[in-house]
């Protein structure tokens, strides 16, 4: 920020100052990480109640209120081996990852947030909430998937044979992109969890399907970091409706689902 002369880079905890004439530049070096006083014991209102006074945003609110949503439905699992969460810190850019570091009685435990949203899925929703929200769609396939923007609306509107698939390869082509965002993250960073949001909103049964398939696939998968990590598949339907499958190396697949 420029005034009067005087050049300053912002952030929220303290500053150095060196004047060099009329110009001087004031440089803050701030970790961008912002405390929250949330737990486990909070509700969605109460959750977007700390977040809208907390200054983040977008991207971080997503991330803060999926994470306690899926966090919710594992707490007797997780205050098993971390006892209660006191309070959790957001990270964003450059002090990310990982997303989220959740402060646990015994320790702390880094998290890491990601989406299960491979293209096209991304540009199906933001065509069809910009420029069609009240019309019926079809959803590309993601064994044989439309490229252009061009080929995507075709693909949107497409109700004859073409616009269906094989399921099994369908089923396939899913499970190559869980393990690849996968080992993406894993390789990258190693957090202590690893949460995988579902938001192309696959239909539960497909969501169990692919996490059988992905556990057997990550009891023979060599990637390091994986020994450690505890990975979470969670889609959440609506406010009340959800399926979430927890992973661990070694351990078998769990499963907590609520559709009624």
């Amino acid at each position: 920020m420029l005034n009067d002369g005087i050049l300053y880079r912002v952030n929220k905890v303290g500053c150095s100052f060196v004047a060099t004439g009329r110009t001087g530049i004031a440089q803050i070096n701030v970790m961008a990480i912002t405390h929250l006083h949330l737990t486990l014991e909070h509700d969605d209102n109460a959750i977007m109640a700390e977040l809208r006074i907390s200054g983040i945003y977008g991207k971080g609110q997503n991330e803060i209120f999926h994470t306690l949503n899926a966090l919710r439905i594992w707490k007797d699992w997780l205050e098993s081996r971390f006892g209660s969460l006191i309070n959790i810190d957001h990270h964003s850019n450059p002090d990310d990852p990982p997303d989220v570091q959740l402060h646990f009685e015994k320790r702390d435990v880094s998290l890491e947030h990601t989406e299960l949203k491979p293209h096209p899925y991304g540009m199906v929703d933001a065509i069809h909430h910009r420029e069609c929200p009240n019309q019926c769609i079809t959803v590309p396939s993601l064994s044989n998937k439309p490229k252009t923007r061009g080929e995507i609306t075709n693909a949107m509107f497409a109700f004859n044979e073409d616009a269906w698939a094989d399921w099994a390869t369908e089923n396939e082509e899913w499970l190559g992109e869980l393990k690849s965002l996968v080992d993406r993250k894993v390789r990258k960073h190693e957090p202590g969890i690893l949460l995988v949001q579902d938001t192309a909103l696959l239909m539960p049964s497909d969501v169990k399907h692919l996490a059988v398939n992905f556990q057997r696939e990550m009891q023979t998968q060599a990637t390091s970091g994986l020994d450690r990590c505890t990975i979470l598949l969670h889609s959440r339907l609506n406010s009340v409706q959800y399926v979430s499958f927890l992973f661990k190396k070694g351990e078998t697949l769990q499963e907590r689902i609520k559709l009624k």
